[in-house]
């Protein structure tokens, strides 16, 4: 919906409306646990996304599209700018090397929407996937600089731990507080968070995000995140950067960003 018009409706009329229009995401309810929100929720079928972010990929790898994201091919350029700068950032601090854990990063997205900026640094990006995206992208795509792994134990055995990427990934997990612990043992000099759904204080929301069929039929639960509780898991690590991410969101709660140093 367009500025134009939102700008003429109070907000709760224009959260109906959208939800009437279901053209973007939606996430709805508040409920008290994990149990409940996955039965309000249809799920989704994971190989056909697969299948379908598989498609896009090669699209990338065959040039007719630039990047791929949620399973869509993109086909003009797009740049996450509070992303590339700090890594291009962190690289100048690091004698030209860079080496990224994107945790959940699909079938490498964030890679392909930006390796074309990492021209000249040393680096290595992996992604930490499920086993079933794992599994295509190791018989299947084979780019420079960009790995795949199972889990995070099979990534420190053989990368260094240098940044962690945690791209919209965090608030689809059960316990995303007990991932992060887990993540963070690894003792990653830097840690970067990005549209990352966060609830105000200290109590987390969480919701069912409902997918629009235009990119696939999708319902699963989304946690708002305790902005609070997440800073407060960070105390290692020193707050160097944080951002609100633009998203079509008809809650009034906002997605973020956040970029870490350890201290």
């Amino acid at each position: 919906m367009s500025l134009r018009i939102k700008n003429y409706f109070p907000p709760i009329l224009y959260n109906l409306l959208r939800k009437w229009r279901k053209k973007g995401l939606i996430w709805e309810g508040n409920y008290k646990d994990w149990e409940t929100a996955s039965k309000n929720s249809v799920g989704y079928d994971e190989y056909s996304i697969l299948q379908k972010s598989a498609l896009s990929v090669q699209e990338v790898i065959a040039g007719r599209a630039l990047f791929e994201r949620d399973s869509v091919a993109f086909y003009k350029e797009e740049i996450n700018h509070p992303i590339l700068s700090h890594l291009l950032l962190i690289a100048k601090e690091n004698e030209n090397k860079l080496s990224i854990c994107d945790f959940g990063g699909a079938l490498g997205s964030t890679f392909l929407q930006h390796r074309r900026f990492l021209g000249g640094i040393d680096f290595s990006w992996s992604v930490i996937e499920q086993k079933h995206y794992v599994d295509y992208a190791l018989e299947n795509i084979h780019i420079d600089h960009l790995h795949f792994y199972y889990d995070i134990a099979s990534f420190a055995a053989k990368e260094k731990a240098q940044v962690l990427l945690l791209s919209s990934v965090l608030s689809y997990l059960p316990d995303p507080f007990d991932y992060l612990d887990q993540l963070l043992s690894c003792k990653f000099d830097y840690v970067i968070f990005d549209k990352t759904p966060v609830s105000p204080g200290n109590r987390s929301r969480l919701t069912v995000q409902h997918v629009p069929e235009s990119i696939y039929k999708a319902s699963y639960p989304c946690w708002f995140i305790s902005e609070d509780k997440l800073k407060e898991k960070m105390k290692e690590y020193e707050l160097i950067d944080e951002f609100e991410v633009l998203m079509d969101c008809n809650l009034s709660l906002p997605h973020k960003g956040f970029v870490f140093r350890r201290k």
